[in-house]
């Protein structure tokens, strides 16, 4: 039974009334109490129905909350990008201020420069007001031109800005070849057209002389660009491509033009023969070593480096000291003949002068990566007080070429060639990778010019035996990272190692690249036609590589 929710005895009573029984009156009126009932909705229907729109109201206010947050936050940051660009652009119209008070300022000037030319006695059409008077000035176009036309045109001065000197551009104008100065003067139109008739009458002095177009060198000159583009070695055409065995230039007259008269000297060439610093594939160097530029700042994933043990940075820094001494030495030893090679051996300086780029990129890379990990700079090493640095007392390029070249970056290569083994991640990698395509293309010149010096100067080869003795007697000194007990050794043996505890391990090693250095240097003298010295016992290398191993 269900709680009375109408009167059921009222209901009743007028079923009764209409004619119903009592019996049936009475049940009538339950039923329908009870129907009534079970769809009437109760407070505690009511609050169970209401509870999860309570709940997804309460979700929907939390985001709005976290809405109206976001809202604020962009708000401000829209606050802020404002305030900048309002920065930015007072920034901007203070600085087009400035420039135009400073202009305001260069046109004063020139207005009280140009009052100056009263004391000319320059004419003018208007009294004591800015006009245009013509300098006397050489007219290419034609000499003659009527005066009356060109005042015809000063009495517009329309197409005229005010300027110290400046050439008409009215087209209008068929006096457009004439120069004009602004000045201040009185004068009357006779005197203004005196003037100017005079002006014109002089311009016959003056002859136009286009000799300097006779004299060229080979002309109807067309270089043809290869598969690698417009190279170097594409240009060296007939007689532009014709280096002299002795160059007599001394005015740095380009190779194939024409000498000019009464040039005096400009510079000190002391490389004036051609087998003292030439070398058959030169311009090929040189174009690989403009497409293999590199930097030190973009190409090396300095981002790899990771901590390392302590003794195995400062070892690394001690290895990166070293190196940074000697590529010092390396880019400001060639940088020193540069200078002294006559302009006619163009090629091989070209080829110098990339050196110098390469070497001052592995200075700041060796430089960086000592500074890049938690160490520094260690202390240095002496080693271009020895050897290396006797490179720059040399007398002659080709001895300079035989120490440098050959025997000083010829050991780094190898050692650079050994990045892989040394490395402790990938930008050290990476850094031995890159500078070992540089030093390769160094010691290449150094080969190539000895090679073309053992076939060109048969005189000299006692001459460079001799500086190859002074070379191999510093391949396993100090100047050698791998040399014997130097601080630069044992730096290499912890790397190679793996840390202090493993120096004997790493030491085998170095004993290995030495012995590998000294091969290769072997390799790299007998292809520059000097291997005679290995037959006749002369050299001391083969008793070098059995006393490392």
């Amino acid at each position: 039974m269900h709680a009375n929710v109408i009167d059921t005895l009222h209901f009743a009573n007028n079923l009764k009334a209409a004619g119903f029984a009592a019996e049936q009156a009475e049940g009538l009126a339950q039923a329908l109490n009870d129907e009534l009932a079970s769809q009437m909705i109760t407070p505690t229907i009511l609050r169970d129905e209401l509870r999860p729109i309570r709940e997804h109201l309460g979700r929907l206010d939390a985001h709005v909350v976290r809405l109206d947050g976001k809202i604020d936050a962009l708000g401000e940051r829209l606050d802020e990008k404002i305030d900048a660009l309002g920065a930015r652009l007072d920034g901007k119209i203070d600085m087009v201020e400035s420039k135009l008070e400073t202009r305001i300022g260069a046109v004063e000037s020139k207005l009280s420069v140009l009052t100056g030319t009263m004391a000319l006695g320059l004419p003018c059409s208007l009294p004591l007001a800015s006009t245009w008077c013509r300098v006397k000035a050489r007219n290419l176009h034609n000499p003659r031109k009527p005066p009356s036309r060109h005042r015809r045109h000063l009495q517009g001065r329309r197409c005229l800005r005010l300027s110290c000197l400046r050439r008409c551009r009215k087209k209008s104008c068929v006096n457009r070849s004439r120069w004009y100065v602004p000045c201040l003067a009185l004068s009357t139109p006779n005197e203004e057209a005196d003037w100017m008739s005079e002006a014109v009458d002089t311009q016959s002095d003056y002859e136009l002389d286009l000799g300097w177009m006779q004299r060229t060198g080979p002309w109807d000159t067309r270089a043809q660009p290869s598969k690698y583009g417009l190279t170097l070695a594409d240009v060296q055409i007939g007689e532009y491509g014709d280096a002299p065995d002795l160059s007599t230039n001394q005015t740095g007259r380009p190779r194939g033009a024409v000498a000019r008269e009464s040039t005096y000297r400009i510079g000190a060439y002391a490389v004036r023969s051609k087998n003292e610093i030439w070398l058959d594939n030169a311009s090929f160097l040189y174009e690989e070593a403009l497409q293999r530029q590199w930097s030190s700042a973009t190409d090396v994933p300095w981002h790899t480096i990771e901590p390392l043990p302590d003794d195995i940075e400062q070892a690394e820094c001690q290895l990166a000291t070293f190196l940074t001494e000697v590529e010092f030495v390396a880019g400001d030893v060639p940088a020193r003949w540069i200078s002294l090679t006559t302009p006619d051996f163009f090629e091989p300086r070209q080829v110098l002068l990339a050196q110098v780029m390469d070497e001052s990129r592995h200075m700041d890379v060796f430089r960086k990566r000592a500074l890049a990990n938690g160490g520094g700079l260690m202390q240095a090493t002496g080693a271009t007080a020895g050897f290396v640095g006797s490179i720059d007392l040399s007398r002659d390029f080709t001895e300079m070429s035989s120490r440098l070249h050959i025997s000083g970056e010829g050991a780094v290569l190898t050692l650079f060639r050994m990045g892989e083994l040394m490395a402790q991640n990938e930008a050290e990698k990476v850094i031995y990778r890159l500078c070992a395509q540089d030093e390769a293309r160094h010691v290449a010149f150094g080969v190539m010019h000895m090679r073309y010096m053992a076939e060109t100067a048969p005189d000299r080869r006692e001459e460079i035996h001799c500086y190859l003795d002074e070379a191999e007697g510093g391949l396993v000194g100090a100047a050698n990272p791998v040399g014997q007990l130097t601080a630069t050794s044992e730096s290499m043996a912890i790397i190679l190692g793996g840390g202090k505890e493993n120096f004997d391990d790493g030491m085998n090693k170095i004993i290995a690249i030495r012995r590998r250095q000294l091969r290769e240097y072997k390799k790299r003298v007998i292809s520059a036609g000097f291997g005679e010295r290995f037959e006749n016992g002369r050299s001391r290398v083969d008793d070098m590589i059995e006393q490392a191993a």
